[in-house]
């Protein structure tokens, strides 16, 4: 018969990105509350009173337990940033 080996599936685990900003900046942080260390992605979305939006990222940022990564986004006083919002997606590390 035919067998077919595959790597191990990384197990994805929860995060909840703690979000606050004010006039000029916005910033995520996402934080490693497990016993072993997590790689993350996120993106952090803040719209200004205009409407436009800024971003800020985390590209496969590894985190060891106890550590948060942040994200930010940054405006300008001419163009206050009304709202911010972030998701992260974790998952355990091998190392």
């Amino acid at each position: 018969g035919l067998s077919i080996a595959t790597g191990a599936r990384a197990q994805s685990v929860y995060v909840n990105p703690n979000v606050f900003w004010g006039p000029t900046f916005a910033q995520a942080n996402v934080c490693n509350y497990y016993g072993a260390p997590i790689v993350c992605n996120g993106q952090l979305t803040a719209q200004t009173q205009f409407g436009y939006f800024i971003y800020g990222n985390m590209s496969y940022v590894r985190l060891y337990p106890g550590m948060c990564g942040q994200m930010y986004a940054q405006s300008f006083y001419g163009a206050p940033i009304v709202a911010a919002w972030a998701n992260a997606y974790c998952s355990f590390s091998p190392f």
